[in-house]
């Protein structure tokens, strides 16, 4: 199956079989800062063929031809500079997700975001302002925090959202200490998200796709 585009909101690769199976997964890929829709597309070699990929790229220049979600404080990464590109980003990703869901005719009821550092706090975000959009979320060396967009939280249906997280032990980036903070606000909120902590650093081991693949499946 060789990439196409869409027409979206957002820059785009598109991989899907040439039978869709309706009741096969979707998976929207959200990658990292710095970083573009090239580098997680790469993980659909590792998953299913008869499954759906749609890797998306934040519309944010930065250095050496990177792209951004949010802009980053270079104080303290985990304090916001200017939150409404989240809201915005967040409203370009689910229209995009709406369109791919028309054109492509894939199951509404089967999407899964996985994101990866910044985009696993965009993953985030979405999957909890709209829970009952999604089958289920991944977030990979990200974090959350309760300190912003409490108030646009579906939280009543929070309860019935599959969440997976997994962080590195080793990660100098989004230590483990503020994945386990991001636990703890999560599960605060009603959520009960499958967690796992890897030996890595700031990276998707093989391991940690396994452990997707089959939660995934589940």
């Amino acid at each position: 199956m060789n990439p196409k585009t869409l027409n979206l909101p957002l820059s785009n690769l598109v991989k899907i079989p040439k039978a869709i199976n309706k009741k096969s997964p979707a998976i929207f890929f959200l990658h990292g800062y710095g970083s573009n829709m090239y580098d997680l597309f790469q993980l659909s070699h590792f998953f299913p063929d008869d499954w759906s990929y749609i890797s998306l790229q934040a519309p944010n220049t930065v250095a050496y031809n990177g792209w951004s979600w949010f802009d980053l404080n270079p104080v303290n990464i985990f304090e916001l500079v200017n939150p409404q590109q989240i809201i915005d980003n967040q409203k370009k990703i689910e229209s995009s997700i709406d369109t791919c869901i028309d054109k492509l005719k894939i199951d509404p009821d089967n999407i899964f975001l996985l994101g990866f550092s910044q985009g696993a706090c965009l993953t985030l975000y979405t999957g909890l302002k709209s829970p009952k959009k999604y089958r289920g979320i991944v977030s990979l060396c990200g974090w959350f925090s309760d300190k912003y967009f409490m108030d646009q939280l579906d939280q009543k249906n929070l309860n019935k959202l599959k969440i997976f997280i997994g962080n590195g032990i080793q990660d100098q980036r989004i230590t483990i200490n503020h994945a386990r903070d991001s636990l703890k606000s999560l599960s605060s909120l009603g959520t009960n998200p499958k967690y796992v902590e890897y030996d890595c650093d700031h990276t998707i081991p093989n391991e940690c796709l396994v452990d997707v693949l089959n939660w995934i499946k589940k």
